[in-house]
């Protein structure tokens, strides 16, 4: 779609891709009480994370802080969706993938990064796409 020398940054991809996952989070309804809760339990997470990560991402900071802010709002939307908690654990162990990835690239190299890295990111993505459909599973044999 873009020209190789206009082509958004992979950040820039990554943000629109967040973008999109909220909306459709967030479009779910409200989840009562209980997702205010979860809700509000990470976002204390998300700020200790920014304010460990930000510092050290120096010109990227800006770019970090705004993927920051959507990781933020898609585990957020998923607390808050009238949805299967496997969708917010799922949410959460995305937040934790891209979490390893800005600590690995910013703060300090973690010992096993990409493994560590792929797992939870491949493991939310099974609990994404569980929580979303639930019945998925056993509907695609």
């Amino acid at each position: 779609v873009f020209p190789v020398r206009c082509a958004p940054p992979p950040v820039g991809r990554f943000l629109v891709g967040q973008c999109v996952v909220r909306c459709l989070l967030w479009g779910g309804g409200g989840g009562g009480g209980r997702g205010l809760w979860y809700a509000g339990a990470s976002l204390p997470v998300a700020l200790g994370l920014a304010w460990i990560t930000l510092p050290a991402a120096d010109e990227l900071a800006p770019a970090v802080g705004a993927y920051m802010f959507a990781i933020t709002a898609m585990v957020t939307g998923a607390a808050v969706a009238d949805r299967p908690l496997l969708l917010f654990a799922g949410a959460l162990m995305f937040a934790c993938s891209d979490s390893l990835i800005a600590l690995n690239k910013f703060v300090e190299p973690i010992p096993r990064a990409g493994l560590l890295i792929m797992l939870s990111y491949y493991l939310a993505q099974l609990l994404i796409w569980r929580g979303a459909h639930p019945r998925g599973a056993e509907q695609a044999t």
